[in-house]
């Protein structure tokens, strides 16, 4: 059985290979800026803030209250966006 930071890293790994081909998909990055949040890195998911800020301020925004949320209480970031 695969662990879940196994699956968060495959996650991420599928997720940067969609954004080398489309760069402006801001749900896909809203969705590697939690899963670098749940792998304990929020500097890339910081990252994943300033790309997003570029193409949709609102799902920034709500990425951004993730990241805030997740150093404050440590909660898991609850889905924001429908896909």
């Amino acid at each position: 059985m695969i662990d879940d930071m196994t699956r968060y890293q495959q996650a991420i790994e599928a997720i940067r290979l969609t954004l080398q081909e489309k760069p402006d998909l801001a749900i896909a990055r809203y969705d590697l800026g939690l899963l670098y949040l749940k792998v304990g890195d929020r500097g890339a998911a910081i990252f994943q803030y300033r790309q997003l800020m570029k193409y949709d301020k609102m799902i920034a925004q709500r990425l951004l209250d993730q990241i805030f949320s997740k150093a404050e209480n440590l909660q898991e970031p609850g889905p924001a966006v429908n896909h």
